[in-house]
């Protein structure tokens, strides 16, 4: 039974068509080996061996242009955000972040090599064997095979950030006698130097300056500088003048118009401490108008405090000026 009639030019021709995707070169390689067929022995074995150095030449030429196919690529812009992407045929992607500047300057061995001027870039490499990814920015080179990770330039010429979400990558500098390998997700190399921590105060009027209470006045001079400290605000240092004050006059008329002043200082802010200082001047001079005037600012302004109901006690007692 004789062979079947094979045109192995037309098969051939069929098998390396130009508009042929790269996926569909197995399947044309398929068919071009199916259309040789099993041959039988035959006398022609010469023949033979010439069919089988044709079938040896394509299948290399397959294989070698599969592992260096060049890629083709689509550049597209966000007209909302200003990004820039491009899409390379084998699925990798290259987002630009708006304000950058980077160029694709080559496609080389099954990828592509990219140049950052500036900004940042966000890469996902499809994995594929024998295929050459690079990110050049300034002085560093980031070769990769297939992961995701960002590049990121600095505003020094040597300043680069590069962090790996997944993959490796391989950072290469004149700085570093070997590349640094990048294998765990959120590992980062950078040279740009970490900012010193910076105290930011906000915009507000500055507190007027302390003064320091006086070391040694008279009586009526030390009454009016803790006025005038109250008057401007002061309030702590007020109390610091008078306290000392009280320490110097512990009892008697002075010391009871110290601790009135006191109260009179503390209503609002410390209303405890404050009617404790009034009932002192009821309790150390009762008979003046000044004990009185202290049970009404405990009634009238004091009135939750423990020494509440003594000033009503107090204030329901005639008084002693009274016929």
């Amino acid at each position: 039974m004789n062979a079947p009639h094979l045109d192995v030019g037309q098969a051939v021709r069929d098998s390396t068509t130009d508009d042929v995707p790269p996926h569909r070169h197995l399947v044309q390689r398929s068919r071009f080996l199916n259309a040789i067929g099993t041959p039988r022995r035959t006398p022609w074995g010469a023949a033979s061996l010439a069919v089988a150095l044709v079938v040896v030449a394509v299948a290399g030429w397959f294989v070698w242009r599969d592992k260096h196919e060049a890629l083709e690529f689509e550049s597209q812009i966000d007209a909302t955000t200003g990004e820039t992407r491009w899409l390379f045929s084998d699925g990798s992607q290259v987002q630009l972040a708006p304000g950058g500047a980077a160029t694709v300057v080559a496609m080389q061995g099954g990828g592509a090599k990219i140049d950052l001027a500036r900004g940042r870039l966000d890469v996902y490499v499809n994995p594929a064997p024998h295929a050459k990814w690079e990110v050049l920015a300034g002085p560093h080179t980031v070769t990769v095979t297939g992961t995701k990770f960002l590049v990121e330039r600095g505003a020094q010429e040597s300043d680069v950030t590069v962090e790996v979400t997944n993959g490796r990558v391989l950072v290469g500098g004149p700085e570093l006698a070997t590349p640094v390998v990048l294998d765990e997700p959120g590992e980062r190399y950078s040279t740009v130097a970490e900012p010193e921590p910076e105290i930011i105060r906000q915009a507000s009027r500055p507190p007027p300056p302390r003064r320091e209470p006086p070391k040694q006045l008279a009586f009526e001079d030390e009454l009016l500088e803790a006025e005038r400290a109250r008057l401007a605000g002061e309030k702590g240092l007020a109390e610091e003048i008078l306290t000392r004050m009280r320490g110097r006059y512990p009892n008697g008329p002075k010391g009871s118009q110290v601790a009135f002043r006191l109260g009179r200082l503390l209503e609002y802010d410390k209303p405890v401490k404050a009617a404790a200082w009034y009932a002192r001047v009821m309790k150390e001079q009762p008979e003046s108008p000044l004990a009185r005037s202290a049970a009404q600012a405990i009634v009238d302004k004091l009135s939750e405090t423990p020494q509440a109901e003594v000033a009503r006690r107090f204030l329901a007692e005639p008084s002693p000026s009274s016929p």
